[in-house]
């Protein structure tokens, strides 16, 4: 079955054996290769469970919602759980990687956004029931990863930058299902929430766990590592005390100072090029971090004046199609 509002897809897709040749020596384009005609070969994208990220233009939504966008910085394990009584009055997305953070907490996201194409991912929702959540993740994600996905799926095509070899890889390999919709390539997940996120039409939105860089000398929230690399004990503590690598020192408004890296500050930057693109009122809940450039607020004190009433969450894989205006006959 084609999954509504999304434009055919080609039974078989061949990718030319030149592009095949000009990019086998990057990784990262191999494994998008590799993982898209895998999914084409699965017919991931035609389930009854999928939907093209385009659908969403053609269902109606919600009207000025708040949205909170939770990623895995070391400051969630500070606020999380001031989430869960007010889950019903906002728009929760989160990060993939912190998905098992918040069903430990009693609180279920509305979405579920990856971007990473390996099957590591799925470590993330070990023993978590996915049936009744809804995940958006490229047309390159691991196939392993998709199937073990048990709920809805949104499925996006990346874009990279026009003319560069990523960019140029990504527009042939996923030309057959261009009608599908693309989110920009940001290679931080955080920020492909907060492009999502735009999609929905948010009067605010609110962010949690962006702090880019250490909190007792942590960059992710508890249990994180220990996910990741299930089971290697070894591993575990390798990256714990590769964790406490600290590059650049960034001075608060307090006087105190936090420590980050090269790559927590560019996923920063990447983030602040879109809130800055965009017209959309954006708070930093994170309580505490390096995003010092756009406002904070504590994250009680926010949800407070803005998460004040229930949304009414809408079923959209079941939602009717919105009514065409019909046009005047001259």
């Amino acid at each position: 079955m084609i999954p509504r509002g999304s434009t055919k897809v080609v039974k078989k897709t061949v990718i030319p054996q030149e592009l095949l040749d000009i990019y086998k020596a990057d990784p990262i384009l191999d494994k998008w290769g590799s993982n898209f005609r895998e999914n084409l070969l699965n017919k991931y994208f035609s389930k009854e469970t999928a939907r093209p990220l385009n659908y969403l233009n053609n269902i109606p939504l919600y009207k000025d919602p708040v949205i909170i966008l939770i990623a895995a910085g070391p400051s969630l394990d500070k606020n999380i759980k001031l989430l869960k009584n007010r889950q019903n009055n906002c728009i929760i997305i989160c990060v993939d990687v912190v998905l098992f953070k918040l069903i430990e907490n009693g609180i279920k996201p509305d979405f579920v956004v990856n971007v990473d194409p390996s099957y590591v991912i799925k470590r993330f929702w070990k023993n978590i029931d996915t049936s009744d959540l809804t995940l958006v993740c490229p047309t390159t994600s691991s196939p392993e990863m998709i199937g073990d996905w048990r709920g809805n799926m949104i499925f996006f095509n990346q874009k990279d930058r026009k003319g560069e070899p990523k960019g140029i890889f990504l527009n042939k390999l996923t030309k057959s299902i261009a009608g599908f919709g693309y989110l920009d390539n940001n290679y931080f997940v955080g920020a492909t929430a907060y492009l999502f996120g735009l999609l929905l039409k948010p009067k605010i939105i609110i962010l949690m766990g962006y702090d880019f860089g250490f909190s007792n000398n942590k960059s992710y929230c508890n249990g994180f590592l220990e996910l990741k690399y299930l089971g290697d004990v070894e591993k575990i503590k390798e990256m714990k005390v590769a964790e406490v690598k600290k590059e650049i020192k960034v001075k608060l408004s307090t006087g105190d100072y936090i420590y980050t890296t090269h790559v927590l500050k560019g996923y920063k930057n990447a983030l602040l090029n879109l809130i800055k693109k965009n017209n959309i009122k954006t708070i930093n809940a994170t309580e505490g971090g390096i995003l010092l450039e756009i406002p904070q607020n504590n994250l009680s004190n926010i949800m407070e004046k803005e998460c004040v009433s229930p949304i009414d969450k809408i079923d959209i894989f079941n939602t009717k199609p919105k009514k065409r205006k019909r046009r005047k006959k001259k």
